[in-house]
């Protein structure tokens, strides 16, 4: 289809071809060297660039994607089994410490005679038992030293006691050989009492120091029974917490008993030092008796004193065996103490083993739990992984492709480049014989044109006067965003000669126009329509162009427009001055200029000095109503109107509303009066064309109106209404139209009169929030374009 367009504007044909390619080396290779032919192939070799350029950007971005991933996988695989490791390794170390503990209780229950059920290690738990490091609480290891001094201790007083068991025979010995015999029965009475009175407090004591030995082995076997609080259970605590009470509970007792043992060892070394001492008297005693053997005669009688001696000592040794028995009563209230201490341990220790063993089967499922889920984890992780790997693999496949259509991609490109001069060359060639050919064709245009512009400007007249004297054009201003910020919505349609609107009930209402613009439409776009109507003041006709609409529809936009996006009147302006210097040859034209302005239905010269203090009245005159009074100022510059525009709207009346920022409190008029002499035929031709900025319709109870604006929106509503009752009159062919109910229908009366040409720009709002007013607006339009003016006449005289 491009080639067919080129052919066309080349003026070639399907036959024509280009000389043979000569980058093959003059080979005869045939093709189509047309001059459309050369621009596909260039436009080929474009595209292929293109693609090229392309190509590269995707292998670039995927290499990058590619490497992106490879190291992401990696770190992340890296880091998942790094992590996993240790979770596993933690579990693993905790189960095993859990199955030495497990252990350890066992054997100490085997070591206690406990019945119990084996735990068997899983295979998955094994650890080496060094890992587990029990430690017994400060209070078990004082206990224990505790014991083993009170064990030292007694062996101590048992090598004491052997001692002193030792040296009372050997005195007692030495009593019976040296002294003089006393009586047998009593002598060996007190020996046989004081021997068995030693007797009893050894086996006493090695009674007592079994009983210790016993207590000493169930204290250990309780601390032992106490497992290692584990860190990643809680329930543990509890009994690590327990153990060291027990514990502390058999220290009071140990330390209870080594009391009493203190006081049973001091009774014993008071008995100890009285045996000695009581062994000194018998040793004096038996030497003073065989001195006394010695002196006296043999065959005399027994002595007295030996004998008393040997009573005291039988006294002695009665009070010995008084406290022997005293202590063996002790002991044996220790023993029983110590037996009910040793049965509240038992109970101690079987609540403590069933706590244990209920804390360990809840750790046990702990750990199971804690494996299944890192079991869990790592298939999900490798699964992750196995998918991420075939997505690199096939992402691998994808760029050897990429990379085999660039390599094919680049060849083409190559092939392109090198028959690219030679088509260029050769389009060149033709593209200059064609704009010759079409300079040749030109000769004549401009005659032609002048014909046709002639034409153009009769038939547009023409059907000017066969729709009617009066057009309306509608144009929907775009939504702004203080609408959008109070989220109103858009309420109308379009079509370039139609608008729908729907309203807050769902009524909905379509009107039809000489043209609708809508929201998106430009300056330009509405001039295009309006510029031939400003035109026709050149022959002599009056001209009418007025924006109508509510409170910040865009009216002022509309006809005045910012700097940088003039409106219609000074588009209107400049294509006359344009017009002017065109067919300054064959006419003399002479442009004036007035600004004025109706403010609360007073008419102010909005170029003269002290403006706001003017007030003009209309007349009636010859050729239609005038100003009297009026400035009107010559202009032969576009920027001389500028000036005069910009002083205007210095002067011009507006003031902030709620509806909008910068209202305008009058109706403003520029008046542009051309008078165009044909140096030819010498015909003065004099044109009009006011264009009239409405001030807003409005409601009052929208604009927040008080005081001085409530007076001017007053006003304002009732010239319009004045304005609307001259088009309904005019619609309804009404003999009398109230033209002097305003002072603005009566200055535009010639502009609603039937020999002048009006156009209406109805300016809208598209938002429901303004709904009503927009009906009313549209609705008043729909009756301006009804109004039947009759033909529009030409000003134009002899000079």
């Amino acid at each position: 289809m491009r080639r067919k367009q080129m052919q066309d504007e080349l003026g070639l044909s399907d036959e024509e071809e280009l000389p043979p390619d000569a980058a093959n080396g003059g080979s005869s290779s045939r093709s189509n060297n047309s001059a459309g032919g050369d621009n596909e192939s260039r436009a080929r070799i474009r595209e292929l660039q293109r693609e090229l350029k392309e190509a590269r950007d995707a292998e670039q971005k995927a290499q990058e994607s590619l490497s992106k991933l490879q190291l992401l996988s990696k770190s992340q695989t890296a880091i998942l089994k790094t992590s996993m490791s240790k979770k596993i390794q933690q579990k693993e170390t905790l189960v095993e410490d859990m199955t030495n503990v497990i252990k350890e209780l066992e054997r100490k229950l085997t070591e206690a005679g406990v019945t119990f059920d084996a735990y068997s290690v899983p295979e998955s738990a094994r650890v080496s038992s060094g890992q587990l490091n029990v430690a017994g609480t400060p209070s078990d290891n004082d206990g224990e030293a505790e014991i083993n001094a009170m064990k030292t201790e007694m062996e101590r007083l048992i090598e004491e006691n052997s001692a002193l068991k030792k040296e009372k025979a050997v005195a007692t010995k030495a009593s019976s050989t040296d002294s003089k015999p006393s009586p047998p029965t009593d002598s060996s009475s007190d020996n046989t009492v004081s021997k068995a009175a030693v007797e009893s407090v050894e086996a006493e004591k090695r009674q007592l120091m079994r009983q210790l030995k016993e207590m000493q082995q169930q204290l250990v076997a309780l601390k032992s029974a106490a497992p290692p609080p584990p860190a990643p259970a809680q329930a543990p605590t509890s009994v690590s917490e327990s153990t060291p009470s027990a514990a502390s509970s058999s220290s009071v007792e140990i330390q209870a008993l080594k009391s009493k043992l203190s006081a049973a060892e001091s009774s014993h070394q008071n008995a100890q030092k009285t045996i000695q001492k009581l062994e000194r008297e018998l040793a004096a005693a038996a030497a003073a008796a065989s001195r006394t053997a010695s002196a006296s005669e043999p065959g005399s009688g027994p002595a007295q004193g030996p004998s008393k001696l040997e009573t005291e000592l039988q006294s002695q040794l009665r009070d010995l065996e008084t406290r022997l028995a005293e202590l063996q009563t002790q002991l044996e209230q220790q023993k029983c103490d110590s037996q009910a201490k040793m049965t509240t341990a038992d109970e101690r220790y079987a609540k403590l083993k069933a706590t244990a063993e209920g804390e360990l089967n809840k750790i046990k499922e702990q750990a199971k739990k804690a494996i299944l889920e890192l079991k869990r984890k790592l298939e999900v992780a490798s699964k992750g992984q196995q998918r991420k790997q075939a997505a690199i693999t096939g992402m691998s496949s994808q760029l050897r492709a990429q990379r085999a259509d660039l390599v094919a991609l680049k060849s083409q490109v190559t092939v392109q480049q090198q028959q690219a001069p030679i088509l260029a060359k050769q389009l060149t060639e033709k593209i200059i014989q064609r704009v010759q050919k079409q300079a040749d064709a030109m000769a004549g245009v401009v005659d032609n044109y002048k014909r046709e512009m002639k034409e153009r400007k009769r038939l547009f007249n023409l059907v000017q006067e066969l729709k009617g004297n009066i057009r309306v054009l509608c144009r929907v201003r775009p939504i702004s965003k203080s609408e959008v910020a109070q989220g109103s919505k858009m309420i109308c349609k379009f079509t370039p000669e139609e608008i729908t609107l729907t309203g807050d009930k769902g009524k909905v209402k379509t009107w039809e126009f000489d043209h609708v613009f809508d929201m998106n439409s430009t300056q330009d776009q509405l001039f295009s329509e309006v510029k031939p109507l400003v035109t026709s003041i050149l022959d002599g006709y009056s001209v009418c162009i007025f924006a109508y609409g509510q409170t910040g529809s865009g009216k002022t936009f509309t006809m005045s427009g910012p700097p940088e996006n003039l409106g219609i009147n000074t588009r209107s302006l400049q294509e006359l001055f344009e017009r002017k210097s065109d067919r300054m040859k064959e006419y003399q034209d002479e442009i004036t200029v007035s600004i004025m302005e109706i403010y609360n239905e007073q008419i102010r010269d909005l170029l003269a000095q002290d403006a706001a203090n003017t007030n003009l009245q209309v007349r009636q005159g010859p050729t239609g109503n005038f100003v009297p009074g009026l400035t009107v100022v010559p202009v032969q510059t576009l920027d001389e109107v500028f000036e005069l525009i910009k002083r205007g709207n210095k002067n011009r009346s507006t003031h902030a509303t709620d509806m909008n920022e910068h209202s305008s409190r009058s109706h403003s008029i520029l008046s542009i009066q051309l008078k165009s002499l044909n140096i030819v035929t010498n015909v003065v031709a004099s044109g009009k064309l006011f264009l009239v900025d409405l001030a807003g319709s409005e409601r009052l109870s929208k604009t927040g109106a008080e005081g001085q604006r409530l007076k001017e929106a007053q006003n304002i509503n009732k010239s319009l209404s004045a304005l609307g009752d001259v088009i309904a009159a005019r619609a309804s062919k009404q003999k009398h139209v109230p033209y002097r109910n305003s002072s603005l229908t009566y200055l535009l009366q010639d502009a609603l009169g039937g020999d002048s040409k009006t156009l209406m720009v109805a300016c809208a709002s598209p938002v429901d929030y303004n709904s009503e007013e927009t009906f009313c607006t549209l609705n008043f339009a729909a009756r301006t374009r009804s109004v039947e003016m009759g033909k529009a006449t030409k000003n134009v005289a002899q000079a």
